[in-house]
């Protein structure tokens, strides 16, 4: 049964508030939800909901929980879900591809800052999305969900990423696309069917939205600190 009252502290640019804004639309919570500017933070949320400053945060009829992950298995415990694997080999195995699946949008950051070229960025691209397709077949042949036709703890996890990764590389690298995701059925169906879920459609702010964002970030970090 859920709690009386659920509060998400979010800013809905972030790809882990996304992960939030997920598990509480595929449970069907009710909630209310807040956006936080991480670039203009106001005091009263560091001073009276997450001391660290970060979001997401879900408030638990006043009590303060963060961290994306965290937030989600709580929200299904709560309902009675069944995002969370109950099986723990495919918990713990979900878990390892959110771990591994991780660095592959970061290198998105690391490209827009020269910290690698663009040659490393499309090689450790194609090399990322070939694991993650083996890990996708150890769990179903076919999809759409990283455990076949069960919505799951890894997809809300990978999601918010794998959409802004790609959003990334259509405003950015002129609609590039690693080749592995049209190579491989299983992987192409991960991908079309986690996009495609109600949940996310109803929750992501969409690629266009997003290159705005990206520019924003860009345009603050050419300017440096004030």
């Amino acid at each position: 049964m859920m709690p009386q009252k659920l509060v998400l502290y979010n800013y809905k640019q972030s790809p882990y508030s996304h992960r939030a804004l997920l598990a509480l639309e595929a449970l069907g919570a009710t909630y209310e939800n807040i956006n936080v500017d991480i670039w203009d933070k106001p005091e009263w949320f560091a001073k009276d909901i997450y001391p660290e400053g970060k979001v997401p945060v879900l408030a638990v009829d006043g009590v303060h929980v963060p961290e994306s992950l965290v937030i989600v298995e709580l929200v299904d415990r709560l309902s009675g879900g069944n995002l969370v694997p109950a099986d723990p080999i495919k918990l713990a195995q979900s878990r390892v591809a959110i771990e591994f699946f991780g660095p592959i949008p970061r290198l998105c950051m690391q490209l827009g800052t020269k910290q690698i070229t663009a040659a490393e960025f499309f090689e450790q691209s194609e090399t990322g999305f070939e694991r993650l397709h083996e890990l996708l077949l150890e769990q179903a042949e076919n999809g759409p969900y990283f455990l076949g036709d069960q919505y799951s703890l890894a997809d809300i996890a990978i999601a918010p990423l794998l959409a802004r990764y790609l959003a990334f590389c259509k405003f950015i690298l002129q609609g590039y696309s690693p080749a592995s995701i049209s190579k491989h059925p299983r992987l192409q169906q991960f991908v079309d069917g986690n996009l495609a879920h109600p949940a996310f459609q109803k929750t992501y702010i969409g690629d266009a939205a997003y290159a705005e964002y990206l520019q924003m970030v860009s345009a603050k970090m050419a300017a440096g600190p004030k």
